[in-house]
């Protein structure tokens, strides 16, 4: 139900009495103010917090752009409703209720306070404000009006402010994974640039290859997802304790592993954090993060996100196994099945958070021993490690240009190299006369090898 002017006095006298309590006992406001000013000292995460409500709405389409001095987002999301208004109107509390919606105690909305001390807000029903001087009290405007949610914050410093929102949006335009992430936002349009989503059919080993467009590049990703799933008592005590509410409607949580460039991979909660790994793939789950929502919580100290971590390894294996083993498909495209392995092995002592997630997340891959048999010969066929014989890595560089085209390949602490050559691929579709060209090509080979073993015989020093 839309806000009516009646549900926004009921609202408004709730907070005003709030702050006349605190404003009579400066002790009692002290921490309010302190968090406060934590949040709104930076303007970088603003356009992040304002994308979640907008997911969280269920908007498909959302723009950023700085128009008249002012910093504006809007978004197709449904309408507030007097709950929405009031969980604005909270500080330290939030009322989102699942775990994919990314609302972190209520503090999200405040950060656009770091752009201006004037927020105002006008939806479908009402149009309203809030100052940063009581930054939960809300003061009518009137009436609402259009199709849509739009915030709009006067930048206190133009120069300044302006160029800090221009970085936030080179972020978003240029590293714009972050969508595939959203449940419902689709559309993204910051400062004019365009980005967009869309699935085009079904992957291997049941992903979704979707396409992501940019003004500059169009490319493709495999997303994997793996089904909800309940929380151990542990991890949901944590989350409990971190959302500073008993009343959460789910309790159960999913995985999505998005493919990515080699060594690009991070990990995210919905939005990207700063903890970049060494894979390729991105890792998106209800992590419990740092109030700054920056980084999450360390593996060791966090039995949630170690929980997800290690559910995020197991979906990587299962992906891997599974795609593998699609006999259906070619063997150059089974071959990408390695890109969800580990680039590394992981640090025997973790002394970062980066470490740490990769120990974790690499764990699974180690669990699986030597008996699968994972290896992908070039005629399609899987074998297992120990009947398996790895040309030692100095020999490479004897087929000279070919070893450029070789990747390199981890399963466990061993590593194995794959020659990718098309001739593999044009002699199983070309017929005979592919095969004739083969066998032609293996003769001259073999007589270059005859010459050799000769010269070699005729120049040997007598015994």
């Amino acid at each position: 139900m839309a806000i009516t002017r009646g549900d926004f006095d009921r609202i408004e006298a709730e907070a005003r009495g709030q702050w006349d309590k605190l404003e009579a006992d400066p002790v009692l406001a002290a921490p309010w103010h302190q968090l406060f000013r934590q949040v709104a000292q930076t303007p970088r995460h603003v356009l992040s917090e304002l994308l979640q409500n907008a997911d969280d709405a269920g908007a498909t389409y959302a723009s950023a752009r700085i128009e008249g001095g002012a910093f504006v987002f809007e978004h197709d999301g449904a309408d507030f409703q007097a709950e929405h208004l009031r969980s604005l109107c909270r500080f330290g509390y939030s009322n989102k209720r699942s775990l994919w919606t990314i609302g972190f105690r209520g503090i999200g909305f405040k950060a656009t306070f770091s752009l201006g001390p004037l927020v105002a807000v006008c939806t479908p029903s009402a149009s309203f404000a809030f100052d940063a001087v009581r930054f939960t009290q809300p003061r009518w405007l009137g009436p609402g009006g259009g199709d849509r949610v739009v915030f709009r914050v006067p930048l206190v410093d133009e120069a300044r402010l302006g160029e800090a929102v221009r970085n936030s949006f080179l972020e978003w335009t240029s590293f714009p994974l972050a969508l595939l992430f959203f449940r419902n936002v689709k559309h993204l349009v910051i400062d004019g640039a365009s980005i967009a989503t869309r699935v085009l059919r079904r992957g291997p080993a049941d992903s979704e290859e979707i396409e992501l467009s940019t003004p500059n590049s169009r490319t493709t990703h495999l997303r994997f997802r793996a089904d909800a799933e309940r929380l151990p008592d542990v991890a949901a005590a944590e989350i409990r304790q971190e959302r500073m509410s008993d009343d959460i409607l789910t309790l159960e949580a999913g995985i999505d592993l998005v493919t990515c460039e080699p060594g690009r991979g991070r990990i995210f909660a919905v939005l990207p954090t700063d903890v970049a790994l060494p894979l390729s793939v991105c890792i998106n789950a209800p992590f419990v993060q740092d109030p700054a929502r920056s980084r999450i919580k360390s593996p060791s100290l966090s039995a949630t996100n170690r929980w997800l971590l290690e559910r995020a390894g197991r979906l990587a294996v299962t992906s891997m196994t599974t795609w593998l083993d699609g006999l259906g498909r070619l063997p150059e495209e089974r071959a990408r099945a390695y890109d969800l392995l580990p680039d590394q092995p992981p640090p025997t002592a973790p002394s970062a958070i980066q470490d740490e997630v990769m120990a974790v997340y690499a764990s699974a891959f180690h669990a699986l021993g030597a008996s699968p048999s994972l290896l992908l010969g070039s005629r399609g066929n899987l074998h297992q490690r120990e009947r398996t014989l790895a040309v030692p890595h100095v020999l490479h560089s004897v087929w000279g240009h070919d070893a450029q085209r070789r990747r390199k390949l981890r399963v466990g602490d061993r590593s194995l190299h794959r020659a990718t050559r098309a001739e593999d691929t044009r002699f199983a579709r070309g017929g005979g006369e592919a095969r004739r060209r083969a066998r032609r090509a293996q003769r001259r080979w073999n007589r270059a090898g005859a010459r050799d073993r000769a010269t070699a015989r005729s120049t040997r020093p007598a015994q």
